[in-house]
This record gives C-alpha cells, sequence and structure tokens, in this order.
C-alpha cells in the first residue's frame, strides 16, 4: 500500500518536473527567436 502511494506521488513529481522543464523550453525559444527577429529588422 504505502509503495504504491509513493510511485503514485514520484510520477506525478516527474510529470510535474517535465512539465516545468517544458515550459521553460517553450519560454526560452520564444524570447530567442523575439530577440533573434529584433536583431534582423534594419
Amino acid at each position: 500500500m504505502e509503495k504504491s502511494f509513493i510511485d503514485r506521488n514520484f510520477h506525478g513529481l516527474a510529470f510535474q518536473i517535465a512539465a516545468i522543464g517544458l515550459k521553460d523550453v517553450v519560454i526560452i525559444s520564444f524570447v530567442l527567436s523575439l530577440s533573434n527577429s529584433g536583431k534582423n529588422l534594419p
């Protein structure tokens, strides 16, 4: 019983970490594309 509870919490935590990492990657790529397009403007 305890093991399955810990396993569920671990999977939930891993999913949260993955979601946060994915969000950071999206934000960073968005900011990079914005700064690149700003540099390309005459």
